[in-house]
């Protein structure tokens, strides 16, 4: 190994451990951003919007103040990506990790919205052997991760829009709850577009009832007359002029 080759990692350790470090307190509408220097000292304290061009103008306010390394509470999310898009290291540390921290600088009273980005970007600084740097996700990773944050909103819209339904139908057909197992199933919602009124499922007898489930190829038809047996004991719905 050559002395150029040494004094070259050398060189390189040496600004890692004197670069400016920087700390974000992330929240739902605007961030705190601040940066110390190597001895601790404040360079930048900033407040951005969460917003694309927010976003970017962190990122770029960052690079101009040399800062290479950055602390924050999560590990995933837009500010997150903006921050390993444009190179930096980032390093997670809790809130839990952040509360106990804390206590090095300070009563609680002295806290404002700057705070915990300075106790993060301070511990950057301090604990840097301690810490792993997040590690950017692979392609199939990040196509994963919106495939299942996908699933999940609708995931939600559906359980939303059922619940507009089940509500729908208190006043309108309350015999159509609990019909069927689940209030949007397709047999369920064939049902309510056959017979989406009293009147019509006033006409079904058991019979007709039957009938109407073989065309949907029901698996039990003959469960007709325990199924009628339900409409005609429920609450009656509103009934047209």
């Amino acid at each position: 190994m050559s002395v150029e080759y040494v004094n070259a990692a050398r060189r390189e350790v040496k600004d890692l451990f004197t670069a400016p470090t920087a700390g974000i307190d992330w929240a739902s509408a605007d961030h705190a951003v601040f940066v110390v220097d190597a001895s601790g000292v404040q360079t930048v304290r900033e407040m951005v919007e969460h917003t694309t061009a927010g976003l970017h103008r962190m990122t770029r306010l960052l690079t101009r103040a040399g800062v290479g390394e950055v602390a924050i509470e999560r590990g995933d999310g837009p500010i997150v990506d903006a921050l390993l898009e444009a190179g930096f290291a980032v390093f997670v540390i809790v809130p839990g990790q952040v509360k106990n921290l804390s206590h090095r600088y300070g009563a609680a009273g002295n806290k404002d919205d700057h705070f915990d980005a300075y106790v993060l970007a301070d511990t950057v600084r301090t604990d840097r052997r301690r810490l792993h740097p997040l590690t950017p996700d692979s392609p199939a990773t990040v196509t994963l991760r919106m495939t299942v944050r996908a699933r999940k909103d609708l995931v939600a819209a559906r359980i939303a829009m059922a619940n507009q339904l089940r509500a729908q139908l208190e006043d309108v057909l309350p015999g159509a709850i609990k019909l069927f197992r689940d209030v949007d199933s397709a047999i369920t919602l064939a049902f309510l577009t056959r017979f989406p009124t009293q009147a019509k499922v006033d006409w079904l007898t058991p019979r007709r009832l039957e009938a109407w489930l073989r065309t949907q190829h029901y698996p039990q038809p003959a469960r007709a007359e325990q199924l009628h047996a339900h409409l005609s004991a429920a609450t009656r719905g509103t009934v047209g002029d």
